[in-house]
């Protein structure tokens, strides 16, 4: 799939100085405020990365290449909110991906290095916490 590739949202909302980020992965289907409303931090800024709309289907990943891009995309997007809000921040990751890309951003999670990451997990249109990612004690 050479022509495939992911977009990325520039920020939205929130503050830049905040601690708090939102990261919306809608690569199966949109993430929408009304799933997430009250459940994250007011000040945090959004982010995200997309597939285009023509792609935001449940069986959109079928090569080994799409998931390799999505690992590099998703290390730049990390790289670039640790630039932004600090190694401190906390990063909230809404996600409508298959298991692989889940898996994938698990993997791709360096807890000495990158931010803590709050995984939400959408259950009946609605996200909730799940796992929280963080650095050793």
């Amino acid at each position: 799939m050479a022509n495939f590739e992911y977009k990325v949202n520039p920020p939205q909302k929130g503050n830049r100085n905040s601690k708090n980020v939102l990261l919306l992965l809608s690569l199966s289907e949109p993430v929408v405020w009304e799933q997430y409303e009250g459940r994250v931090p007011e000040d945090a800024t959004t982010y995200e990365i997309a597939n285009s709309e023509q792609q935001q289907q449940l069986n959109w990943l079928v090569a080994e290449d799409q998931l390799e891009k999505f690992g590099k995309v998703y290390q730049e997007m990390l790289s670039t909110i640790q630039r932004v809000h600090g190694q401190d921040a906390v990063i909230y990751v809404l996600a409508a991906v298959p298991t692989a890309v889940a898996i994938e951003v698990g993997r791709l999670h360096r807890p000495n290095a990158h931010s803590q990451l709050e995984i939400y997990n959408c259950v009946g249109g609605v996200f909730s916490p799940a796992l929280t990612l963080r650095k050793p004690q």
